[in-house]
């Protein structure tokens, strides 16, 4: 309750924290127990049909937090049809949920595996994490209006980082392409297990001391990122358009 206490029951009016839900139900959502005193408490939320009529935009939703997620539903523009919504990490399941009722992907703050953006970018479903909410809002307006391609992100390859190496004032990640190909100039995201270190480009590639374009599947290569992060071996490098 209200003072820490732990309590077996409360009545009208009192302030208490339950904890056993599956999920962080939304705010303002009416929970009921139903049938034998023991029975489970159950979560009603209103289910919404995945319906694409013209100039409307269907999206599944993902946050950090209870508080942005009801943050970002409020603040959603006309012609947002919202069919999912929950906190945590953005997983395969919610790429193919979008993928079978033609659906877009939004994250905000959270965690989203390589392997999720694999199958998304296989799957061509768009998926898209966002650090500030005014950013969302303002693309999932482009989509609305057509400009469908400002939000879209194509993954040209994976590669595992496997060596440092000091290079005039900054350092050179040794790199083995594990999927698709890395090419100088490319978007380059480092992500350490679940986390994303950062973003930033590939603006040198080289395979000994000469200078190249791209290192396919299987191959290894030098690269040098700007801006540099602080990246350790072992890390993952994402590169997408």
């Amino acid at each position: 309750n209200s003072l820490g206490e732990h309590i077996k029951e409360a009545s009208v009016g009192d302030a208490v924290e339950i904890l056993g839900f599956d999920k962080v139900p939304d705010v303002g959502i009416v929970f009921t127990k139903g049938g034998k005193a023991e029975a489970p408490v159950s979560v009603r939320e209103e289910s919404i049909p995945p319906q694409n009529p013209e100039g409307i935009v269907s999206l599944t939703l993902a946050a950090e937090t209870q508080g942005a997620l009801e943050a970002i539903v409020s603040a959603l523009p006309t012609g947002a049809k919202l069919v999912s919504k929950k906190t945590g990490e953005i997983t395969t399941a919610d790429v193919l949920f979008a993928k079978s009722i033609g659906a877009i992907v939004l994250g905000f703050n959270v965690k989203i595996r390589p392997e999720v953006l694999k199958l998304a970018a296989t799957e061509k479903v768009l998926v898209k994490n966002y650090k500030l909410i005014y950013e969302m809002l303002s693309e999932i307006n482009d989509v609305i209006e057509g400009k469908e391609l400002s939000m879209q992100e194509e993954i040209y390859g994976v590669a595992k980082i496997l060596a440092r190496f000091p290079y005039e004032k900054t350092e050179v990640l040794g790199i083995a392409v594990t999927d698709g190909r890395v090419a100088k100039g490319d978007k380059a995201r480092i992500v350490r297990g679940d986390e994303v270190v950062g973003e930033a480009r590939i603006t040198s590639l080289r395979q000994g001391k000469e200078q190249i374009s791209k290192v396919e599947t299987g191959e290894e290569a030098g690269i040098i990122i700007t801006p540099f992060l602080d990246f350790t071996i072992g890390d993952m490098v994402i590169c997408h358009g």
